[in-house]
């Protein structure tokens, strides 16, 4: 509290230094102060706000894994406030059967920093203690409780990704993506083969286009060879064994799927 008072203190004193004499023939003076005091107030509070108390949302997907009962095989956590949240335990409580489960606890305790957010994998179990493992009921009401340094915290459930952009992309039509990976790097229709190779001890892939330039992070001088030599694998695999003793290193082509 004594940041907050000091907060106010400085904010209404800023205000109140203010030279307001360009004003007077619009508004009181008095007013005016008054006002601009009460504008500081606000914005005070307002960012003090975000750092008083302790808020936090949750993302939980339950799944079923063989050898394992149901369970939160994944969970999200944000944090909302400017400020670390400590965590030591986090609880998953039932509200219509009165029970609750220890998902995970903390030594030394999780932080997330104010305003970020961390995803986990809550511990595994062979079964619980109860009649009906309660995550079998998809329509039961949970809460996620964080137990931290001073007290337990109710999660709030984050609002669903897809029904916001429903909602707010009511109208518009999707313009759909595909993605072409090799070896984790994405090329399109316009690379002809992938290149792999090794360059400084680490193993290295790069894009021969169809018009037979060599792009995506090629390291080396010669970065194409002739069109010519793209018209049959013959002819290409002869130039990729010339660029193979220019560059000093063996050079393997991967054709692509279009």
């Amino acid at each position: 509290m004594d940041f907050i008072a000091s907060l106010l203190s400085s904010t209404t004193a800023f205000f109140t230094s203010i030279d307001y004499t360009p004003l007077k023939q619009f508004v009181d003076l008095n007013d005016a102060r008054n006002l601009a005091a009460i504008v500081g107030v606000i914005i005070t509070v307002n960012a003090a706000s975000k750092k008083w108390g302790t808020a936090a949302i949750y993302q939980a997907q339950i799944g079923y894994q063989i050898n394992r009962p149901t369970r939160i095989t994944s969970l999200s956590l944000a944090n909302l406030k400017d400020k670390p949240l400590i965590i030591y335990r986090i609880i998953a409580r039932f509200n219509e059967s009165k029970t609750y489960v220890i998902l995970q606890e903390f030594k030394p305790p999780l932080v997330i920093d104010g305003l970020k957010a961390t995803t986990l994998d809550p511990d595994a179990f062979s079964s619980l203690d109860a009649e009906k493992n309660p995550f079998d009921d998809f329509d039961a009401k949970m809460d996620i409780i964080l137990v931290t340094e001073s007290t337990a915290v109710k999660c709030k459930p984050a609002k669903s990704q897809e029904s916001l952009t429903l909602k707010h992309m009511k109208g518009f039509t999707q313009i759909g993506k595909s993605t072409r990976l090799f070896n984790k790097k994405v090329y399109t229709a316009q690379a002809a083969y992938a290149l792999v190779y090794r360059h400084k001890d680490t193993d290295c892939t790069s894009f021969l286009l169809h018009g037979g330039h060599i792009i995506d992070e090629w390291p080396f001088r010669y970065n194409a060879i002739s069109r010519e030599s793209m018209k049959d694998e013959t002819s290409l695999l002869n130039a990729l064994r010339d660029l193979s003793e220019q560059v000093g290193t063996k050079i393997h082509a991967q054709k692509l799927t279009s």
